[in-house]
Parts: C-alpha cells; sequence; structure tokens
C-alpha cells in the first residue's frame, strides 16, 4: 500500500507541475504578445501620419515651385515696365490721332508673327492725349511680351491697367483674333470693372505695400480664381503696383495664371483624406480633387488660425489629423486632413497583420504547450506500463511476419525464435552437416574477418546463394546484425528470396546488350551511309574544283562558288555524323604528334576573319607570350573543336567582337582555349542541354541560323577523347565563353621566346586591350615599349631613337596623313593587319604581317632589329617535280575521271582500270610508280589488290582512298603494305602532297634534283665521286656482312647508306635500304641474303657505273629481263626504267 501511495503521490505532483508550467507560462506569453501588438498599432498609425505627410510635402514643393516661377516672371516684368515707363518718348501726334479714330484703341506689336498688345481707352476719359504714355510703355513691352509668350510655349494672359482705371493694355497669347477684339471694345465698361476690382473693391488695397520691406522687391497680391473675361477659363491673378522715379504709382500689372496649372500640382496621393487651400484670413481659394465637407473646412479655419502651417505643421482636431504647409509668398496654406476613420482605413493592412501575427503566436504557444503535455509529460507516465508488453509483442511479430526472421545465437548457432517463412525455408535448404541458422551465422563471422570490415553492430545486407534439396538455386537478400538478447549474443536476421528480382536483373543485362549491338548496328549503318554519300560527293568536290581552274566569266565564277559553299557545308555534316558514328561505336582513332598549339589557333583566325568581317565583327586573338607552344596530341581534332567554337560564336554574334585566348598552364601541364563571344548568350536551361547530340537552344535556332545540332555534342565528345574539358558560362542576352582545356601532353619542344637586348619599339594599335596585350608580350621580349591609341599622338621628336614602329590591327579611327607620317620618319615599320600574312613579307622597309598571333610579328623583329633573314614564300599548286606514272583502280567511272583530270594537272600520267584483277594485269604489263585504288570494289577488293601488289612488287607505292577511314580499316590496310589510306574527298593539294610523299617526288614548282642540294648551284665533280666511292664501299662492306652473318654491320651500313641516298634525293633506293634493314631486323642476316644482293646490283646499276646513253640503258634492261632470276633482276629495271624516263624528259 505505501508504494502505491507514493507512486501516487508523486504522479499528482508532477500533474500539479505540469499545470503550473503550462498554464502560467501560456498566460505570460499572451499578455506580452498582446501589449506588442498595441505598441506596434500604435507605430503604424504614425508611421502612416508621418508618410501621408511626406507624400503630401512632394506635392507641396511642386506648387511652391509653380509660384516661385510665376513670381519670378511676374517682378521682372515689374522691373522692365517700370525702366519702360521712365523712357518714354514724346507723343506722336499721327499714332495718338489713328489711337482716337479707333474708338481710344489700338494694337502694338513688336512684329507681325509676334504677340500683339491691345491699348483700350475707357469712355469716361475726356482727354484721350493722356493716354499716349500708356500706348508708348505698350510699344516698348511688345519685344519682351513676345519672348515671356515663347518661354511660356505661346500661352499669355496678363494685363496692365492705368490708376485711374482709364486705360487698359492687353496681352493675349495666342491672339483671339478680330472678332474677340471686336466683343472686347464692345464691352468696355464692364471689362473694366472686371479686372480691376474684385467684389466691388479694388484690386490692391490702398494700403498694400508696393515694394517688400525686407528685399526691397516689388510685392505681389495673390487673388482668388475668377472666370477670366481674356480666356474664358477660370484663373488666378498675380498683381503689382508699379511705382515711377517720383515713388509714385503709374499702374498696376496683373497676369492670370490658369486654374488648371495649379491643380495638376495639388497632391493626389493615392491615399485617404481631404486637401484644400486656405488664404490669409481663412477663406477658402480652392480645393483637391479630394474635398472634404463643412465640418473639415471649420476644423482647417480653426487650426490656421491657431498657427497651423507657422508654428506648426500637425495638429489633432475634434477627430481630424491637420497638416498645413504654407506656399511660398502668396499667403495661402495647404490644409490636408485626415479623420480617424480615414487613418484606421489606411493602416488596416498593417493592424490586421499584427492582429493575425499576434493571434498566431499565441495560438502557437498554446499549441506547443499543450503538445509538450501531451507528447512528453503524459507518455512518460505510460511507458512503464508498455514496458513488460514489448516482450509478449515482439515474439508474435516474429511468429508473425511474412519474411524470413529470427533471432539466432552466435555461441551455439542455433534458433532463439524464427519466423514460420524462416522454419519453411530452412526445410527446403539442401547443406549437408549444417543449418539454414548455423549458414547464416558462419556467413557473419567470416565476413567479420576480412578488412574494411564495418562495425560489429552494423547492419550488413548481402545477397547470398544456397541450393535446395531438389537442385534449384534459390537467391536470398540477407540482412544481419548484432544485438543482445536475454544476455545473449545474437544476430537478428531478415532475409527475403529474391530469385525472381536475380532473373530479372539478368533479363534486364541481356536486353542492355542487345541495346548496344543495336545501337552499334546503328552507328555501322550510319558509317555505310556516310560512305556512300561520301563517294558521289567526292566526285562532285573534286570536279568543281577543277571547274575553277577553267576560264569562266563572273557570273559563271558566282554560280560555282554557291556550289562550292553548299557542297562543303553538306560535307561537314556528313563528316560530323561520321566522326560521331565513330566516337559511339568506340572507332575513333587519335593520333600521337607533337605541334605547335598557337599555330593551331593562329590558322584558325585567319580562316574565320573573312566570315567575321563580312558580319561586321571584330575578331580578335590573345595567345601566350611565346610565340610558339609545342603540344603532343591530335592537331586535326584541336583544330576541328576550335573551328566548331569559332563558327557558332561568329554565326550568333550580330555585332560586337569574337575573342580568341590560349592560355598554357606549365605547372598543371595543360593548354586552356577560350573562345568568348558578344551574341544572342544562352539561358541555364539552355546550357542543360548544350551539349546534347542534334539539340539546339531552342526551336527557332534552325530557321535563323541553320545548323543540325551537332557540332557542340561533337566537340565535347572529341574532348572527352583528348583527355580535356569543354564548359560553357554564358548570359542570355550578354554573350557565352566556352572553355576547352586539354593536355598539354609529352612534348618534346621548347616554347619560342624571343629574345631582344632593350631596343625602343612604338606601338600603335586603336584596341585598348591589344595594347595591353601586345605591349606585355614585347616588354617580355626585353623590348622598351611605347603603346598609344592613335598616331597622332606620337610627336616627330618621339620617333628618334626608336628602331621600329609597329601598327597593329584596325585603324578605322586613324586619319591616313598621321599614319603616313609616322611611316616616312621610321626606320622600320611593322604593319599588322587582318589580312597580313602568317609570314611576314618585306617591302622595303615596310614589313608587312597578321595579327592572328605572334609568330609573324616576332619575325618581322628579328628582321629588323637583328638581321635574321625571313622564311621564303610558299608557293601555290604546281605540277610535281617528275611525271609520275600512276595506276588507278576504280569500280565508279566518275571518280575514275576526277582522278585522271587531277592527275593531269599535277603533270602525271595516269592509267585507269575498273577493279583489282585489272590493275594486277597492267602491272605485270608495265612498271607504274603508284598504285592509287578504292577499297571497296566488286571481286577483287583493295585489300587484296594491295596485298598481292605488296608481295609481288614490294617497292610499288599503294595508296589506298575511300570515304570511310575506320581505325580498324587503317590497321588492315597497314597489315596489307599499303602506304597510306586517304579520305574522300581528295582535293587537288592532297592528292599532289600524298603522291609527293610516297615517293619522294619534290613538289612545289620546279624539280628538285641533285643540283638543288647547294640552292641552285651545281654538285661538283668531286662530290658525286665521293658519292660514288662511298657507295662503292658500302657495297663491298655488305658483302662481307652478309657472308659474315654480322648482323650489326649491316644494320649500321643500311643507316648511312640511306641517309646518303635520301640526301640525293634517290628515294626509292633508300626505301630499299629501309625495307632490307626492317628484314634484317626481323628476320636475321641469312634470311636477307636475296634482298642484300639485290640492293648491292641495284646500286651497282644507278649510282656506281650508270650507263651514259639511253641506248645503253635500254639494252641493260633487255639483258636483266632475260636472266635466269627474273626476281633479282626487278629491282635493278625498275631503277633503270626511272633513269630512262628521267633521260626521256631530259631530251
Amino acid at each position: 500500500m505505501t508504494t502505491t501511495f507514493d507512486q501516487d503521490g508523486v504522479l499528482a505532483r508532477l500533474h500539479r507541475y505540469q499545470t503550473m508550467l503550462v498554464m502560467g507560462g501560456g498566460t505570460a506569453i499572451t499578455v506580452l504578445v498582446l501589449l506588442a501588438a498595441v505598441l506596434e498599432v500604435v507605430a503604424s498609425v504614425m508611421t502612416y501620419v508621418a508618410r501621408t505627410n511626406e507624400e503630401v510635402s512632394v506635392d507641396v514643393r511642386h506648387v511652391m515651385d509653380f509660384t516661385a516661377r510665376a513670381t519670378a516672371t511676374l517682378r521682372n516684368n515689374v522691373q522692365n515696365m517700370e525702366l519702360a515707363w521712365e523712357r518714354a518718348e514724346a507723343p506722336d501726334s499721327k499714332r495718338l490721332q489713328a489711337y482716337i479714330e479707333a474708338g481710344k484703341l489700338v494694337r502694338v506689336n513688336a512684329s507681325a508673327a509676334a504677340p500683339s498688345l491691345l491699348v483700350l481707352g475707357s469712355t469716361h476719359q475726356d482727354d484721350p492725349a493722356q493716354d499716349w504714355r500708356y500706348i508708348d510703355l505698350a510699344q516698348q513691352m511688345a519685344p519682351a511680351t513676345a519672348v515671356i509668350a515663347a518661354r511660356n510655349a505661346g500661352d499669355l494672359s496678363a494685363y496692365f491697367y492705368s490708376p485711374e482705371r482709364s486705360v487698359l493694355i492687353l496681352a493675349v497669347a495666342p491672339w483671339p483674333g478680330a472678332e474677340w477684339q471686336t466683343r472686347i471694345a464692345a464691352s468696355r465698361d464692364s471689362l473694366f470693372e472686371t479686372l480691376t476690382r474684385q467684389n466691388g473693391r479694388a484690386l490692391l488695397a490702398a494700403d498694400n505695400p508696393a515694394r517688400n520691406s525686407a528685399k526691397g522687391l516689388p510685392a505681389f497680391q495673390w487673388l482668388a480664381p475668377y472666370d477670366s473675361p481674356l480666356t474664358g477659363a477660370s484663373a488666378i491673378r498675380v498683381a503689382a503696383p508699379l511705382i515711377g522715379r517720383d515713388q509714385h504709382s503709374f499702374g498696376t500689372l496683373v497676369f492670370e495664371l490658369p486654374l488648371s496649372s495649379l491643380a495638376a500640382k495639388l497632391p493626389d496621393t493615392g491615399l485617404q483624406g481631404s486637401c484644400m487651400i486656405l488664404g490669409a484670413d481663412g477663406s477658402p481659394i480652392f480645393s483637391c480633387q479630394q474635398a472634404g465637407g463643412p465640418q473639415t473646412l471649420s476644423e482647417a479655419q480653426q487650426a490656421l488660425a491657431d498657427g497651423l502651417g507657422r508654428s506648426r505643421q500637425t495638429t489633432y482636431l475634434q477627430g481630424h489629423v491637420l497638416s498645413g504647409w504654407p506656399l511660398g509668398d502668396t499667403s495661402w496654406t495647404l490644409v490636408y486632413a485626415q479623420s480617424w476613420q480615414q487613418i484606421a482605413k489606411g493602416v488596416a493592412p498593417q493592424i490586421a497583420v499584427t492582429a493575425l501575427t499576434s493571434a498566431l503566436i499565441i495560438l502557437a504557444t498554446w499549441l506547443v504547450l499543450l503538445l509538450v503535455k501531451w507528447r512528453l509529460l503524459a507518455p512518460a507516465v505510460a511507458q512503464s506500463r508498455r514496458v513488460f508488453e514489448n516482450e509478449q509483442l515482439s515474439r508474435i511479430l516474429v511468429e508473425t511476419a511474412p519474411i524470413g526472421l529470427g533471432l539466432i545465437a552466435v555461441d551455439n548457432e542455433q534458433p532463439l525464435l524464427r519466423s514460420p517463412a524462416m522454419i519453411d525455408m530452412a526445410r527446403h535448404i539442401s547443406r549437408p552437416g549444417t543449418s539454414l541458422s548455423a549458414l547464416f551465422a558462419r556467413h557473419f563471422k567470416q565476413r567479420l574477418t576480412l578488412p574494411g570490415t564495418p562495425p560489429v553492430h552494423t547492419i550488413r545486407q548481402e545477397d547470398l546463394g544456397v541450393s535446395t534439396l531438389d537442385g534449384q538455386h534459390i537467391d536470398l537478400s540477407v540482412s544481419i546484425a548484432q544485438a543482445r538478447y536475454q544476455g545473449r549474443d545474437v544476430l537478428v536476421t531478415a532475409f527475403t528470396d529474391v530469385t525472381a528480382k536475380k532473373r530479372l536483373e539478368q533479363q534486364l543485362r541481356e536486353a542492355h546488350q542487345a541495346a548496344d549491338a543495336a545501337n552499334a548496328a546503328k552507328s555501322g549503318f550510319l558509317a555505310a551511309m556516310s560512305h556512300e554519300i561520301r563517294t558521289p560527293l567526292n566526285a562532285i568536290l573534286g570536279n568543281l574544283e577543277l571547274l575553277a581552274y577553267s576560264p569562266l566569266n563572273s557570273r559563271q565564277r558566282d554560280r560555282l562558288k554557291t556550289i562550292q559553299t553548299t557542297s562543303d557545308a553538306l560535307l561537314a555534316i556528313i563528316s560530323d555524323v561520321l566522326d560521331f558514328s565513330r566516337i559511339e561505336a568506340n572507332e575513333l582513332r587519335l593520333e600521337d604528334l607533337e605541334f605547335d598549339a598557337l599555330e593551331i589557333a593562329s590558322r584558325a583566325l585567319m580562316i574565320f576573319a573573312p566570315v567575321a568581317r563580312a558580319k561586321g565583327l571584330t575578331l580578335l586573338g590573345e595567345f601566350e607570350e611565346s610565340v610558339s607552344l609545342p603540344m603532343r596530341g591530335d592537331p586535326t581534332r584541336m583544330g576541328q573543336v576550335i573551328h566548331n567554337l569559332l563558327s557558332n560564336a561568329i554565326k550568333f554574334t550580330d555585332k560586337g567582337q569574337v575573342l580568341l585566348r590560349l592560355t598554357a598552364d606549365k605547372v598543371a601541364r595543360t593548354v586552356t582555349i577560350e573562345v568568348e563571344d558578344s551574341g544572342i548568350g544562352l539561358t541555364a536551361e539552355q546550357q542543360a542541354r548544350l551539349f546534347s547530340a542534334f539539340s539546339q537552344a531552342d526551336a527557332s535556332i534552325n530557321r535563323r541560323y541553320g545548323g543540325t545540332g551537332l557540332g557542340l555534342a561533337l566537340c565535347s565528345r572529341l574532348t572527352q577523347a583528348m583527355g580535356g574539358s569543354l564548359v560553357v558560362q554564358s548570359e542570355h542576352g550578354h554573350g557565352s565563353r566556352f572553355t576547352l582545356r586539354l593536355p598539354l601532353g609529352a612534348a618534346t619542344g621548347h616554347p619560342d621566346l624571343p629574345r631582344f637586348e632593350s631596343e625602343r619599339v612604338l606601338l600603335v594599335a586603336a584596341s585598348p586591350d591589344c595594347r595591353s596585350y601586345l605591349t606585355r608580350a614585347l616588354c617580355s621580349w626585353g623590348l622598351q615599349v611605347q603603346s598609344y591609341g592613335h598616331p597622332a599622338q606620337l610627336q616627330d621628336d618621339q620617333l628618334e631613337g626608336a628602331g621600329t614602329l609597329i601598327l597593329w590591327g584596325s585603324r578605322q579611327t586613324w586619319h591616313a596623313d598621321d599614319e603616313n607620317r609616322l611611316v616616312e620618319k621610321s626606320s622600320w615599320v611593322i604593319d599588322c593587319t587582318e589580312d597580313g600574312p602568317a609570314e611576314p613579307v618585306a617591302a622595303g622597309r615596310v614589313l608587312s604581317a597578321s595579327v592572328f598571333g605572334l609568330r609573324g610579328l616576332a619575325a618581322a623583329l628579328r628582321y629588323g632589329l637583328q638581321g635574321q633573314p625571313l622564311a621564303k614564300a610558299e608557293q601555290g599548286i604546281s605540277a610535281l617535280a617528275k611525271p609520275l606514272k600512276v595506276l588507278i583502280a576504280e569500280d565508279n567511272a566518275v571518280n575514275r575521271r576526277l582522278f585522271e583530270e587531277q592527275l593531269k594537272r599535277l603533270g602525271c600520267l595516269a592509267t585507269t582500270v575498273e577493279g583489282g584483277a585489272k590493275a594486277l594485269a597492267c602491272l605485270e604489263q608495265e612498271p607504274f610508280d603508284v598504285l592509287l585504288t578504292d577499297l571497296s570494289m566488286p571481286g577483287m577488293d583493295g585489300y587484296e589488290l594491295a596485298l598481292q601488289v605488296r608481295q609481288r612488287w614490294p617497292a610499288l607505292p599503294v595508296l589506298a582512298v575511300t570515304a570511310h577511314v575506320t581505325p580498324q580499316e587503317r590497321a588492315r590496310g597497314e597489315d596489307v603494305g599499303m602506304t597510306r589510306v586517304l579520305s574522300k574527298p581528295l582535293s587537288l593539294r592532297d592528292l599532289g602532297q600524298a603522291l609527293s610523299e610516297v615517293t619522294g617526288t619534290e613538289w612545289g614548282g620546279k624539280a628538285l634534283s641533285g643540283s638543288e642540294l647547294l640552292a641552285g648551284d651545281a654538285v661538283p665533280d668531286d662530290i658525286r665521286r665521293v658519292f660514288r666511292e662511298s657507295c662503292q664501299a658500302s657495297v663491298a662492306t655488305l658483302c662481307r656482312a652478309r657472308d659474315a652473318d654480322d648482323t650489326a654491320a649491316i644494320l649500321a651500313e643500311l643507316h648511312a647508306l640511306r641517309g646518303a641516298l635520301g640526301v640525293f634525293n634517290m628515294q626509292h633506293m633508300a626505301a630499299l635500304c629501309m625495307d632490307l634493314e626492317q628484314d634484317v631486323r626481323a628476320n636475321g642476316v641469312r634470311a636477307c641474303s636475296t634482298g642484300v644482293k639485290q640492293l648491292c646490283d641495284a646500286l651497282q646499276t644507278s649510282v656506281i657505273s650508270p650507263p651514259e646513253s639511253l641506248h645503253d640503258l635500254l639494252e641493260r634492261m633487255l639483258s636483266l629481263a632475260d636472266a635466269k632470276a627474273p626476281e633479282d633482276a626487278m629491282a635493278q629495271i625498275a631503277v633503270l626504267a626511272r633513269q630512262a624516263q628521267q633521260r626521256l624528259r631530259d631530251g
């Protein structure tokens, strides 16, 4: 009983403390929140009133500016009229008589186009001569009136009347017309009364001062609005007396201001409240759009009497908040009144927010307190009651679980609790000597011994495969964790049968493999289709190229250019698709060459310069300070990415500039290439899908700019293949910047950084960015640089002592005379322009170079400052140095004709056949210098043809030309002995270059024979004799080494002999040496004894003892043809045949 009492007492105290905490704390928080809400409402009301006064004050300043401008205008005219009054002229009897005859009316103006002044005399004036002075005053004020009207946009309404009210001078612009003048003259008595009096009293009181006592300026009287008889509209009058030198008034000047002008300046805040203008005596002058009632007017008049607007700005009176502002010198006061109801309506949103916030805070407070009571305090009491129920509940859960669930003792591997699913699975498992529980326990213990195993109490989930009694395989997904139960270490085990899931995953893998196979088939189809399309396109492009060399008129040449441009675009699209299919098929093979990255970038700028110039864009390049940057990789693919980025930048930029920037990080061994433009830019959504294949920024891009959406996707794939990255930064409407990063690779060369001896050079470049970039580069070369933005900034004395003048880039803002002055006074001038040559060209002391890259500038500086020679310009396409006999194996008739015409322009003799079998037959009949074959031909294809040619005529070069060159085809071509595998369409330049390289024939204009070894001078006879003696010694050495089986001696002699033959342009003999050298390395001396003998015989025939005449050559070939070993004589016959051809050409 005691224990029960104590527990009840503790629970009672806990309940009492709980009630005090919840109810007391909630009440205190509620009171504080309500107090804060009241303070917030008061602050909102005060803020609202202050904000209203601030907004009205802004409009009041506009009204005061309006009155100040009117006062200033009137003051100037008062002074002008007072001065004009003193300059009165003697009466003009004619004009006075005309005034009298017109009925005391005269119209005065400064010019025909200027506004007029109407002088009108009273009918009660008996002596018209007294009106002369006012007529003269009007004549003097006419020009000033015209000026005032012009300043007021042609509008003016003013009048003047004499002290006796006997004369009126009216000024109205624009002039109302003769009808108005007649009406005014007819009603002059009522007009005098209306204009000179107000409410039966004079406009200006007799005690009204004519001058401001404080400042001595004219005093003005602002009058209440009235309906003007001059304009017919409501107006406000501003009157001022005019005082002569005798300090007596000679009249009153009155300006009329449209009431609408004042009304437009009055407050219109959009807030609740009433606005009115009161006079000094409290009389209402004018009401705003929010006019108040009589009660509001009465309260405003009372507040004005109490000093509102003078001693205080805001007051509270009879339920209204009144604010007043004096309106300058008008003696008027603007009063803005707001009732408490209006203020409450204005701050209703703030009050509502405050009330709602307070209510939410109070509600949230009580909810939190009640939740604490319900969720923390009450559950703590009930928790003890549930502790004893957990054991039974856990057992029921295990027994009723639909999955395998159980507790396994770690010490004896026996199950303590098991679900029916686990019991059923244990019956089906066939494990001799062990149970399912023991299997799980042992597997858990084995995992604990592995390195990197998670902590003991971590849940481990693994897939476990077991076998059933009937031999089937079951996959179980098992989760095991270690725990404590009834004082023992146990394993909590749960598992499910995932056999069906595993089977589904296997099916998915097979489906994925099938999809990959389909994708590969698609890539193969694209490659095949590209091949079939490029084969006829090759014929089109080749014939177009040949047609360009034909005589054409201007119209035909324009059409030809259009066809070539369209065909090139089609070829580019097909090439992109082909490259993309190669990448997807993992067939893209990258070259690993050492090249100059700066040369690739410079050449790209020169290629796209005409395109950018045609669009009016500025194309700039910023490179490294060095003039070369050795890099190892694939120059073709790198240039392809740069070209694509530049093409896109120019395409999507309508104005501004495109910048190509290249920098190298020597530490990270990377090169960064940035292409930045000022074009249309990209949104974040467009950037997310930018590098997806066949995707463009939006649906209108293709219509506006064209393209397939494949270029950037291809660039991204190529960049990844080269081990780099391609990212974009862009803002819609503000251009884009593409950043390409590539590894420099293991290049062996070093950057070429020019070195000078502090020579002083002058740099003139209009672009500030170019000046900064060039100054930095030139200073790093050791030069002293003075840079300018315009030739006019250089004086003649600054040119003295400067070694070189550099003119860089655009000069649209330069004057030709300024530039010519600098050129005439400079020692050396380097003129760098967009269309300048890559390698500098000298014309006297002026050198021309390109702005795209620093190589040309560096070469020009070295030429001018250090005397280094300039590089010779490359020659254009011309015939090969000697006519080659080329055999063409091509099944396509158009391509055969194309190759025949191309070879004719290269000075070659072409023989065409339709297939591989006919090519072999032709080779058996006569020798050829080169075999040009297609790969895909019916019957014997190019591979089989090359294989047989290599076996029977090993010295014959074989060039394969196909529309689709995959890495597999290139490797297979190399395996069968092809010299080179080229891609269609094959341009005339590429064909000539390939023929030159594989045959060793010089290509560039004139034959490069032995006499060219000494820059055009003939090789002396003694050198030729030494060469022959050296070859004779080599023959003897080779024979001795062959007999002695000395591999090292033969290899050394072959290497030296091959170099000598190459110097004397005997490429065929050098090729024999190289082939023999490879055979010796691979097979040994004894296996190559026949080849050594053939080489020695060929050297003896062609070099050591050459025949003297064509007759001797023919006899030697006939004798060799009759030899018993024709295979040994083939090489000698081929050499003799070439010598005979050369002698025939030499005549």
